[in-house]
């Protein structure tokens, strides 16, 4: 639980990096590694939430099968 809320916060940090760097239409290369970087930490987020759901699902399902 302590990893997805560090990369949760990495996360809302490069989307407000993101924002900060943003202030016309053209892409340049930092707002590109700044959109890279938003990308990857989403997408870490989401698999590391994935991931925690399934174990906790999984650990209720075999503490459930303990029970009976």
């Amino acid at each position: 639980m302590k990893k997805i809320k560090l990369i949760g916060i990495m996360f809302f940090l490069s989307l407000c990096s993101y924002f900060v760097v943003i202030y016309d239409n053209t892409i340049r290369t930092v707002e590109f590694l700044s959109i890279f970087a938003a990308g990857a930490m989403g997408g870490i987020l989401g698999i590391r939430i994935e991931d925690y759901l399934k174990n906790k699902r999984d650990a209720d399902s075999d503490s459930q099968a303990e029970n009976n």
